[in-house]
């Protein structure tokens, strides 16, 4: 008995290991260009990423990727664009059933890679803030309001 759930434990780890060891894989070279400062480069890296990704289980991190490489590459109604569709996949997301105990446990069992990442309380408050500072440098003050009106409820939301 002892043998069998040291090797449930162990098979169990692998997984869980692999799971990471994919996620590291595919945001190698976009953390490498990112991380040296190659900010076009981490671009078009995040854009490859979203066009084959962005409907997947990996969209909204994808997106958010996205949106922060082409805003530090100065291209903001880009930027504006990737924002936009996170947020939206982010709210598809919220209006689906909380509780998805089969999937969740299936992903503990199998892989934690087949959850999709539906953004976390930090995400939502950042993706509003770096729109309010696109919506800013676009100068659409008015629209930078709402953006940062988001982000406060945003905020509050996590507190509660």
């Amino acid at each position: 008995m002892l043998a069998m759930r040291r090797a449930f434990q162990l098979i169990t780890a692998a997984l869980l290991l692999t799971g990471c060891a994919s996620y590291e894989r595919q945001t190698h070279s976009f953390r490498g260009a990112w991380n040296g400062g190659n900010t076009q480069k981490a671009a078009e890296l995040a854009n490859v990423q979203v066009y084959d990704r962005s409907d997947s289980r990996d969209g909204v991190i994808w997106l958010l990727e996205q949106g922060a490489a082409l805003r530090a590459n100065d291209q903001l109604p880009e930027s504006t664009y990737a924002f936009d569709r996170a947020e939206k996949l982010m709210q598809h997301y919220d209006s689906q059933a909380k509780v998805r105990v089969s999937k969740e446990t299936t992903a503990l069992v199998v892989n934690l890679s087949t959850v999709p990442y539906e953004g976390r309380g930090y995400d939502r408050v950042m993706l509003n803030t770096y729109q309010a500072l696109n919506y800013l440098r676009l100068g659409q003050p008015d629209a930078a309001m709402v953006e940062l009106r988001q982000a406060s409820d945003e905020q509050d939301a996590e507190l509660i």
